[in-house]
């Protein structure tokens, strides 16, 4: 056996992982004695997940050298499914198998054969972020869910002591307007303007809402967008999300 791992609160591992499947087709994990860790791109790299699960979140954890696997984010999904309220989690590796143990009124067991790891981890963007917020996740949700019925992209403006957000297409826009009392940390060092892509913002954020009430947010002109959640139970999941530039 090359780890092994136990959590009380199955449905806790489920969402971070609907979240994460939200844009990988496969996922490469890292196993140390610090944590689980995982760490990938979409398939047109356009976005990065990066999740962190520090041994503490863990009623059981062994893994006495640093492994990693890869499987299909598709069957994990499925499997997962199956995870009922109040009811815990095993995740063993043994060879090429990883081993999922869902353990309720009454134990189950499945297996998935992994896939080769890339062991070459990709490296966080370096950002220097003009832009820092931090606000209720359904706020932030709620408003791309608006801006997702009128365009394909949202763009974010921050300037002063506010920020909008507008998603528009040729006949329709969708416009809310932030005061600095509608978030719980607001830093804008200077006016500050990018584009983003709906069909990835909105699958992030609707996925990730499960895991965390409060979601950071920092951009810059042009430059990616980080959201980062923070699980009250401990543990990050991050997002960074390319920007959309206008040609002239």
């Amino acid at each position: 056996m090359q780890f092994k791992l136990k959590m009380e609160d199955a449905k806790f591992f489920k969402d971070l992982i609907n979240a994460v499947a939200s844009l990988l087709d496969e996922a490469t994990f890292r196993v140390t004695q610090e944590g689980l860790f995982l760490r990938g791109m979409d398939p047109s790299h356009v976005a990065m997940v990066d999740l962190v699960l520090p041994r503490d979140l863990f009623e059981e954890f062994y893994c006495d050298k640093e492994v990693f696997f890869c499987v299909p984010v598709g069957s994990l999904i499925r499997l997962l499914k199956r995870v009922k309220a109040k009811e815990t989690l095993e995740l063993s590796l043994e060879e090429s198998k990883l081993f999922i143990s869902i353990i309720g009124r009454y134990n189950r067991t499945f297996s998935i054969m992994t896939l080769e790891p890339e062991k070459e981890e990709i490296p966080l963007p370096k950002i220097q972020f003009t832009v820092k917020v931090k606000l209720e996740t359904e706020i932030l949700k709620s408003i791309v869910e608006d801006a997702a019925l009128v365009g394909a992209h949202l763009t974010i403006h921050a300037a002063g002591d506010k920020l909008s957000f507008v998603g528009k297409n040729e006949l329709h826009q969708s416009t809310a307007e932030l005061a600095k009392d509608n978030f719980l940390e607001f830093e804008v060092e200077t006016e500050s303007t990018a584009t983003f892509s709906l069909t990835y913002l909105s699958e992030i954020v609707r996925m990730a809402a499960a895991t965390s009430e409060i979601v950071e947010v920092a951009f810059s002109t042009d430059m990616p967008l980080k959201l980062v959640f923070r699980p009250p139970k401990g543990g990050t999941i991050t997002f960074f999300l390319a920007p959309r530039i206008e040609v002239a």
